[in-house]
């Protein structure tokens, strides 16, 4: 089985809970590879990330931005720079009667890794926050895969911060 972990930071050594569920599923036999938000402190790895090569599974977003013209410019010069190595993920992040406002907002150009494997099984997102990172990553990148949403305390703590009880 081929699986997609969407995380925030990679490698984090305070997130161990993360590295024992990506190795326990190297160790059973499935093809892993991880997609962060962020490049974690590199200065200190765990044992495990250099054991089962971890970095060389690892690719990263581009930082989608918040500001609605800066996500569309920025958009655009993604599609310039690295368009050309697969067009048709970046074509289809771009499909407007698929994928409506957020295909036309730029996001799921921001979800386009041009150099990654396309075909998983799963996407499994590690905290609630990145279930629509997740969405968005299996419209444009892998569209038949499954997508899990693990949810934590953080994730519930945060809603409640924001919205109230």
């Amino acid at each position: 089985m081929r699986i997609a972990f969407i995380v925030s930071v990679f490698p984090s050594l305070s997130q161990t809970f993360i590295l024992n569920q990506i190795t326990g599923l190297l160790d059973r036999g499935h093809e892993v590879d991880i997609y962060a938000e962020q490049v974690g402190d590199t200065s200190k790895l765990h044992p495990d990330v250099e054991k089962y090569h971890l970095l060389d599974r690892t690719y990263y977003f581009s930082k989608t931005p918040e500001n609605r013209l800066w996500r569309m410019l920025t958009g655009v010069g993604l599609l310039l720079r690295k368009g050309y190595k697969n067009p048709k993920m970046y074509w289809r992040s771009l499909n407007v009667f698929k994928y409506g406002l957020t295909a036309l907002g730029f996001w799921l150009v921001h979800a386009v890794i041009p150099s990654a494997p396309t075909s998983y099984d799963i996407i499994h997102c590690q905290f609630g926050t990145l279930g629509y990172k997740g969405l968005w990553f299996r419209a444009v990148n892998s569209p038949a895969a499954k997508v899990v949403t693990i949810f934590r305390g953080y994730d519930i703590s945060q809603f409640v911060q924001e919205k109230g009880d």
